[in-house]
């Protein structure tokens, strides 16, 4: 009789980002202990997590704003966000680094749609200076 074949778990988007040459591997267990403690008012856990996750976080946010310096500080507000909210993670629904980005992608696409109210549509998505009006023009949005 052979033994059952152990289950593959498909990695987590920590485990990807922080794996290999970039530096040590963060287990989930690690990311939500760090949350654990940040919801119970340790600013130490939250140093540790904004300085293993600040990089990937500010980056990704940087590719949707266009600029490193407004990144820069929405990544702050992120971790604003982490430090009040850390009690509200729930690991059955996804992995902390998810959570975050979650939060980062927020803000961005937020700092966007109020950077450029007009360029923006209903359906959400961020449209090249002028096809808004082009668009309405052409009857195909509304006003």
């Amino acid at each position: 009789m052979s033994s059952p074949e152990p289950t593959i778990r498909p990695p987590t988007l920590g485990s990807v980002l922080y794996a290999g040459d970039t530096g040590p591997l963060v287990h989930e267990t690690q990311w939500i202990a760090w949350l654990r403690e940040i919801a119970a008012g340790d600013p130490r856990a939250l140093r540790d997590l904004f300085e293993t996750t600040q990089d990937v976080v500010c980056t990704f946010i940087s590719h949707i704003v266009g600029d490193r310096e407004t990144a820069e500080s929405l990544t702050v507000e992120v971790f604003y966000d982490v430090w009040r909210h850390a009690g509200a993670f729930d690991p059955a629904l996804g992995s902390v680094l998810g959570w975050i980005m979650s939060y980062a992608r927020f803000k961005a696409i937020n700092h966007v749609r109020l950077a450029r109210p007009d360029e923006s549509l209903d359906d959400g998505c961020i449209r090249p200076r002028g096809q808004r009006r082009r668009l309405r023009q052409e009857g195909a949005i509304e006003r």
